[in-house]
């Protein structure tokens, strides 16, 4: 599974918005969108972020199949 779709899927999991992850992982919502549709790819910054919001479930290993 490509990292935005994991993401995607385990914040509709979540019942979270956008915007709320975003606001968990200090970033804006246009680029979790952006992450998510597999437009952009998340820094390193923000991907240990998004591991740390996540529990692990969106964890680095999946960067490798984000383009």
């Amino acid at each position: 599974m490509a990292y935005g779709d994991a993401l995607k899927k385990w914040r509709e999991s979540t019942g979270k918005t956008q915007a709320e992850l975003a606001c968990e992982i200090d970033a804006h919502p246009q680029y979790v969108s952006d992450i998510e549709r597999g437009v952009r790819r998340p820094g390193m910054r923000v991907a240990m972020s998004i591991r740390r919001a996540t529990n692990g479930a969106v964890g680095l290993d999946l960067l490798d199949e984000a383009a």
